[in-house]
């Protein structure tokens, strides 16, 4: 377990060596060295994640502590850095009217009740951060507006090169996946984590802002912490099989998940040389 959780430590996009420059930008990574906000939001995001995945897991355990402590969580995501909310808000309430069902409607409202807070405050902060424009370092008119498929990834990699930044930044969750279809679809800490994961991508390759910060990747930082809990879903799921006979399948989704752990210390390596995060 200490080597599991020292490798989802260093797991990165696996080196593809075709764009040697840029090991990070263009890639959907779950981890980054450079941005202290969302390293300050990690451990929150990971925490309001899992007390969230609990209620998912026994709804009958929904109690008005709980929704409390996920109602702080959230504020504090808010206040460091609000990215993980535009997936987990909307996720969230999806999840809980499908794992929820039959519940008592207190139950529904109580878990709802949180999902509220958090709608209220994303709403706060567009209104102070696009028309008070509180704290805006660029100054110039900006606001949110649907863009083209991937205009923001596309700054600094070529269309075609997009699928394959999804296959190395993905390929040891897509390879679990595919082997264990059956049994990880019913796996509920992994579906969360995919559905967070699928909403941050949508987020990222259609909604942009538009003013001074239109290239900043501002609705791209999401995918960090969904990919990150994408791998650690996946990982989670094969802890029991690891200590089973290893078959050969589990032999070559180990060699991935191991080239995305390589990746990361040749990127770790590569910023220290280079003295650069691209």
């Amino acid at each position: 377990l200490l080597f599991i959780s020292f490798a989802l430590l260093c797991c990165f996009s696996i080196p593809d060596f075709i764009i040697l420059d840029r090991f990070y930008l263009g890639k959907f990574v779950p981890h980054v060295w450079h941005n202290s906000t969302v390293i300050f939001v990690f451990p929150f995001a990971i925490w309001l994640f899992w007390e969230q995945l609990l209620l998912f897991i026994n709804p009958d355990k929904t109690t008005f502590k709980k929704t409390t402590l996920i109602s702080v969580l959230i504020i504090i995501n808010a206040l460091i850095k609000p990215s993980f909310l535009f997936v987990f808000l909307p996720a969230s309430f999806a999840f809980i009217f499908i794992y929820f069902k039959g519940n008592h409607r207190k139950k529904i409202n109580l878990a709802l009740f949180p999902l509220f807070i958090g709608f209220c405050i994303i709403g706060l902060l567009y209104y102070f951060i696009f028309y008070l424009e509180w704290g805006a370092v660029y100054k110039g008119t900006s606001n949110i507006y649907i863009s083209k498929p991937f205009n923001s990834v596309t700054q600094w990699i070529p269309y075609w090169y997009v699928p394959i930044s999804f296959i190395v930044s993905f390929a040891f969750p897509i390879v679990v996946f595919c082997f264990y279809f059956k049994k990880i679809t019913t796996y509920i800490p992994f579906v969360f984590a995919l559905t967070l994961t699928m909403f941050g991508i949508i987020i990222s390759t259609f909604i942009m802002e538009e003013g001074p910060r239109q290239f900043h990747g501002n609705f791209t930082w999401q995918n960090v912490i969904c990919t990150y809990l994408l791998f650690l879903t996946s990982v989670t799921f094969l802890i029991p099989k690891i200590a089973a006979p290893k078959s050969k399948k589990l032999k070559v989704i180990m060699v991935i998940f191991g080239l995305h752990v390589l990746g990361g210390l040749i990127y770790i390596c590569k910023m220290y040389i280079t003295s650069s995060y691209y």
